[in-house]
C-alpha cells in the first residue's frame, strides 16, 4: 500500500519521498493527533455536561475519522469517561 501512496504522492511532489519516509510520516501525524484528540475528550468529559469552548482542528479531524475513534486507547479513554 504504501509503494502505491508513494507513486501517487511523487507524481506532484517537488521532493520525493520513500514508501518507508511517507508511512513514518504518516504514524507521526497520526500519534500527534491522537494524543490531540484524546486531550479533547477528557476536556469535553471535565466540562460534566456543559459545552466545551475549543474545537478540533481539521486536521486533527480528518485523521480521527480516517483510523477511526474506536482505535488504540482513545476508545478504552472514552468508555471511562462515559462519552
Amino acid at each position: 500500500m504504501w509503494a502505491r501512496v508513494s507513486d501517487l504522492y511523487n507524481v506532484k511532489a517537488s521532493k520525493t519521498r520513500s514508501a518507508d519516509k511517507l508511512e513514518k510520516k504518516w504514524l507521526n501525524l497520526v500519534a500527534k493527533h491522537r494524543i490531540i484528540y484524546t486531550d479533547y475528550v477528557r476536556d469535553r468529559a471535565l466540562t460534566g455536561g456543559g459545552c466545551l469552548q475549543k474545537n478540533l482542528d481539521i486536521v486533527t479531524e480528518a485523521i480521527m475519522n480516517v483510523i477511526g475513534i474506536e482505535s488504540s486507547s482513545i476508545a478504552a479513554w472514552c468508555c471511562r469517561c462515559g462519552t
